[in-house]
Order: C-alpha cells, then structure tokens, then sequence
C-alpha cells in the first residue's frame, strides 16, 4: 500500500479539508478527510467510517455478507443506549446451550430463557395480543389467586373433567344440559328453589324418603 498524494478539492468559495488518501494494488483505500476516517472498497463503496467530531461509527458491507467471529472466545455487543436490530429478511438466534433476555429497572425483571428442554417467560405482567392463537399443551397446570374471563363464546370438549371447589356459584339467563346416560346427583343437602313453575317429565318417577314426606300447596291435583 502506498500514499497517494492529496487530491485537489473541487472549488466551491470555501476552502476544503485536505484528503490524505493510501491506496491498495487492488483499488481498495484508505482516506483522512477533516478528521473523518474511511476506508473504502475498490469500487470506492464506503466499509468503514468514523467520525470523531459526531463521535459515530459505521461499519458498511455493501455487497455479501458480514461475519464476526471468535471461534476461541466471546462475542460482545455494549451500548449505552440502544440496540437495534432491523432486518429485510427474518432474524434468528441459535445456542447450542441457552438463550436468556431480561430487562431490568432495578427493582423488578422480567425475562425470557430458552434452552434444550424448556421455555420460561417471567415478569410482574405479561401480556398476548392476536387476533387468532393455537395452544397444543400435553399437559398443563394453573396455580393463581384470581382468574377473570371475558369470553363471548367457548366451545370445549372433554373426555374427562373433575372440579373441586370450596364453592361454585353459577348463574345464566337460560341454562341446558344434555346427557345421554346418567345425571347423578350426591349432595349432603339439596335445594331447589324455583320462581314460577316446576316441570318434571319422565317415563318413570320414584321418589323415596327414609323419613317424612311432606307436601305442602294451596290446591294438590294427583292423576
């Protein structure tokens, strides 16, 4: 590589910065203009630039691709301010161990970890958003203190479901059940308490009481 001497500036009534330039055998170059540093490819494209006046860096691959690498050691990215990541084509991450994300104001974190076996998203709120979403879980459990759903319509299918609760209170403007086989009832005490009319049909109806039977009516019709 060898200087070139400096290129003499267009006359624009100012006077220019000096360019102090060095060049390569394949055309490629180095150049010093008013502080600023470039190197440049040999189509004259700009790779690097630093600029110290704007304290601002750039770094330009502008045909191919651009790798860093430190097959024996560690990659870091350090900013005291923000990192942005903006891509024309889809942007992926890989680990052969773990891949983590927190964000911390100093009195809470929420983060994200991702490893071989397992996802864990964690923080004081976490919030979804779509228009239309698709959960297969194997098996899932659910350990809170309040739930609180908003649903104009649910369809669900079970095979089996088994409800324990302290206590359960339902209520509907219009309430159906549908069984094919058997509807069995086991209660301590039962209570049914009905406005306006009571309608029982069924092909066959036996009551029994190991104790009194007592009906009471203004007027009783049997038959």
């Amino acid at each position: 590589m060898q200087a070139a001497p400096p290129l003499s500036p267009l006359d624009h009534g100012e006077p220019a910065a000096e360019l102090q330039r060095l060049v390569a055998g394949d055309g490629s170059s180095a150049e010093l203009e008013a502080d600023v540093l470039r190197v440049r490819d040999r189509q004259g494209a700009i790779l690097f630039e630093y600029d110290p006046e704007r304290r601002q860096g750039r770094l330009v691959m502008p045909t191919g691709d651009l790798r860093l690498e430190a097959p024996a050691g560690n990659v870091e990215v350090m900013a005291g301010g923000e990192i942005r990541c903006m891509a024309a084509g889809g942007v992926a991450l890989h680990s052969a161990t773990s891949v983590r994300m927190s964000a911390s104001d100093g009195t809470e974190t929420a983060g994200l970890r991702v490893d071989g076996q397992s996802a864990a998203l964690t923080g004081r709120r976490v919030g979804v958003h779509a228009e239309e979403g698709d959960f297969r879980i194997t098996r899932a459990r659910y350990a809170g203190q309040w739930v609180e759903a908003g649903v104009e319509r649910a369809e669900l299918m079970f095979d089996k479901v088994e409800r324990r609760v302290g206590r359960l209170v339902e209520r509907a403007t219009r309430a159906y059940h549908y069984v094919e086989e058997l509807h069995q009832l086991k209660a301590g005490r039962s209570r049914t308490r009905v406005d306006d009319a009571l309608d029982i049909d069924a092909g066959r109806v036996t009551m029994k009481a190991r104790e009194d039977v007592d009906i009471d009516g203004r007027q009783i019709n049997l038959g």
